[in-house]
């Protein structure tokens, strides 16, 4: 095996046993929540991208505008989101979080982040700087991959 392949064997290992015990500290948060998978990365979904269409939404989370719609009206009973009428057509309805869905998306952020600070509170300042410039540049690696991927689809 090459070098590079026993490297990417030995991150992929690693980032495995890290969700593992991220699991356990981590996501209690995540844990207490009473939503589905689906919900979650719609909750998402809206907190990174602002108000989107129904149809929008549906195309982001690559479901149907049906399921998107159930996904949508759970939500909505539960005070999560809201659905607004679009100020440019009135035929278009937006979906947008609500104070409540922004608190839950705010709240899991908050306890990740708290905890990767804690564990890179943990590491030494040459470890830290190098795994800074690592994830540079796999974020510079990830915009390549993106637009290629954009190129490849097209217009």
């Amino acid at each position: 095996m090459d070098e590079q392949k026993r490297l990417i064997e030995r991150i992929e290992t690693a980032e495995q046993r890290m969700l593992r015990l991220a699991v356990r500290t981590r996501c209690a948060p995540l844990l207490t929540l009473d939503l589905t998978i689906q919900q979650l990365k719609t909750l998402h979904v809206l907190a990174q991208e602002g108000a989107l269409s129904g149809h929008e939404l549906a195309k982001v989370l690559g479901v149907g505008a049906a399921t998107a719609s159930g996904i949508i009206d759970r939500l909505v009973v539960r005070g999560l989101v809201q659905r607004t009428k679009d100020s440019h057509d009135r035929r278009v309805r937006r979906v947008a979080l609500t104070a409540d869905g922004q608190r839950i998306v705010e709240e899991l952020a908050s306890a990740s982040r708290e905890y990767r600070r804690r564990l890179l509170a943990r590491l030494d300042l040459d470890t830290l700087s190098q795994l800074a410039d690592a994830l540079e540049k796999l974020h510079a690696a990830a915009e390549d991959e993106a637009r290629e991927q954009d190129v490849a689809a097209g217009p």
